[in-house]
């Protein structure tokens, strides 16, 4: 699995990795903490996935 993030709108996507298709699991907008693309690249460590813009960090559970 993936978590890719749009540079413009900040959806963050949760896709399937396999060279065959793009198959979306699950994808949610990371609210607005500035102006401008989001350019930091979202993390994932302990079970959580740590997403960045400009001066806000939003943290999201993402433990089974």
């Amino acid at each position: 699995m993936l978590y890719l993030q749009d540079v413009r709108s900040g959806v963050v996507s949760l896709v399937k990795a396999s060279p065959a298709k793009y198959e979306l699991v699950s994808e949610f907008n990371v609210p607005s903490g500035g102006q401008g693309p989001y350019w930091a690249h979202p993390v994932v460590c302990d079970k959580r996935l740590f997403v960045r813009h400009w001066d806000k960090v939003f943290v999201y559970d993402v433990g089974l």
